[in-house]
């Protein structure tokens, strides 16, 4: 492997870790937002069944007063109209936790409320048409009235009595969203610093590993050319590595061969320069 290749593998390498560091940061967010939102829906949805459960207690006030008041025009009018505006809301909180249930996969808890929907509107549809037939004097005196809509309130009962239950489950599903939470959050902590700690170790080693293969064959071939500088030319030269220090390597051999080459002729040369020097003299 060469230098650059090297040098690039341990970018693309570092570059990895960090990406993979992104990733469980990116999923522990994630998860940990499904679950808030999840807590966050069954407390929506336990708001929408206290207001219900309200209601459902506020409409049965409006009857009995219209009954106790079915013979003062005025007053029935009043409580009739009342009625029918809590009736109103009654179908609105319905619609809201139908829509939640839907979006939250609720199939049991949809078909209490098709039955909840069912009964409310038996309920209100029968209280007016027992409104009709006091106002054209079918029906009279407080007695006649409970008896006409009890005829149609028996379902309601589901309701008013369903509510109270349902509301006590969701806090309790909401309680245990909350425990989930914490426990992820618990868990999600521990991954995160496991896969830290794997990925600073893989990091070390690799921080280690690359400068070491590239100033290792540097140190040994300064070496070898610090001892030919000093005439040491009998050292076998070990070629390995990238290909440039492979090159470098046969690079270090060929001025060996070369000095020691140098040299030969040197102390082949002294001798007779030293007979020169005796004539001469």
């Amino acid at each position: 492997m060469t230098v650059r290749a090297k040098l690039t593998f341990s970018f693309l390498f570092m570059t990895m870790l960090m990406l993979v560091l992104f990733a469980t940061e990116q999923f522990i967010s994630s998860k940990q937002s499904t679950l808030v939102q999840q807590m966050v829906t069954e407390h929506e949805i336990s708001a929408q069944l206290v207001g219900l459960s309200s209601a459902a207690k506020q409409i049965k006030l409006y009857e009995n007063e219209y009954i106790a008041h079915v013979d003062n025009p005025t007053m029935r009018e009043i409580y009739a109209g009342q009625f029918n505006d809590t009736a109103t809301e009654i179908s609105q909180f319905l619609a809201k936790l139908r829509k939640m249930y839907a979006q939250s996969g609720k199939t049991s808890s949809l078909n209490v409320l098709a039955v909840w929907e069912t009964s409310s509107l038996f309920y209100t549809n029968g209280f007016n048409e027992v409104h009709q037939k006091v106002m054209a004097g079918k029906i009279t005196g407080s007695s006649r009235t409970r008896s006409a809509i009890a005829e149609f309130n028996k379902g309601f009962k589901a309701v008013d009595n369903g509510t109270a239950a349902a509301i006590e489950e969701q806090y309790k599903l909401a309680a245990t969203k909350a425990d989930n939470i914490t426990g992820f959050q618990r868990d999600s902590f521990s991954i995160f610093l496991t896969v830290s700690g794997i990925c600073l170790a893989l990091a070390l080693i690799m921080s280690y590993w690359v400068p070491a293969s590239v100033t290792k064959p540097i140190r040994y071939l300064t070496k070898i050319a610090h001892h030919i500088s000093k005439g040491k030319v009998d050292e076998d030269i070990l070629i390995g590595g990238s290909a440039e220090y492979k090159d470098l390597g046969k690079s270090m051999q060929r001025l060996q061969i070369t000095t020691d080459g140098l040299m030969q002729r040197v102390k082949k040369a002294k001798p007779r320069t030293e007979s020169h020097k005796a004539e001469a003299a």
